[in-house]
């Protein structure tokens, strides 16, 4: 089994429980040693677990940064969420903290911010650490295109970077746009909505598979550029 390719390595798993790299040509750049948690390629590393601990690889299997941390995820904008015992922060490539260690969870920048969970509660810090929208959400992902899902009230909507709801509240699941479209679910019913967060397909079926969503949001991406 393999994944997508990401920086020109994809994820490949000789046997269950442990992944490797291959390159395009389909040679095994990166031998199958680390544990099955690990992350694709980005900004030239990718984050492995070896015996129990995250840590990061270059393409040359050369430790970028050491396996010190509980758990860690993709770079993105020059720095990556990282959790050291129950607290999470932020570290640069060298691997030196730069946003402290004091989140109970956090996701990737986007677009200069990055959603943390403080007090049961998401919202979104900037690249000094400083809240740019106060914690008071349920839930909520990454920005995309300026918009990012936000769950309130059990309902997801649609917030800009003041944290105002540009899309109110009012879809069973909601995910990140991408050119111009997301992909929402209505009433146990996957559907895409436009910017001004007007439906512009539905499916027919309640909660189709993941590959059929998919290549029908391929198609309506294609047909909308």
């Amino acid at each position: 089994m393999t994944s997508k390719f990401s920086e020109g390595m994809a994820k490949v798993w000789p046997t269950p429980t442990h992944v490797g790299y291959i390159d395009k040509t389909g040679n095994l750049i990166i031998p199958d040693i680390y544990e099955d948690s690990s992350c694709d390629f980005h900004e030239g590393v990718a984050c492995v677990q070896k015996d129990g601990k995250h840590g990061f690889v270059d393409k040359d299997n050369k430790v970028a940064i050491p396996f010190i941390f509980r758990q860690v995820f993709d770079f993105s904008e020059g720095l990556a969420p990282a959790a050291k015992g129950n607290e999470w922060g932020f570290i640069d490539h060298t691997g030196k903290e730069v946003i402290p260690f004091q989140f109970e969870l956090a996701w990737g920048f986007q677009d200069g911010l990055a959603p943390v969970q403080s007090g049961g509660k998401w919202g979104f810090i900037n690249k000094a650490g400083r809240w740019r929208i106060a914690p008071q959400f349920g839930e909520v992902f990454e920005f995309a295109e300026g918009l990012a899902p936000a769950l309130m009230t059990e309902k997801w909507g649609y917030i800009g970077q003041d944290g105002t709801f540009l899309i109110e509240p009012q879809f069973d699941y909601a995910t990140s746009f991408s050119h111009g479209l997301a992909e929402v679910k209505i009433e146990g019913r996957w559907a895409m909505v436009n910017r001004n967060g007007n439906v512009v397909w539905i499916s027919n079926e309640d909660d189709p598979s993941d590959k059929w969503l998919s290549d029908s949001v391929d198609w309506i991406t294609d047909a909308s550029e």
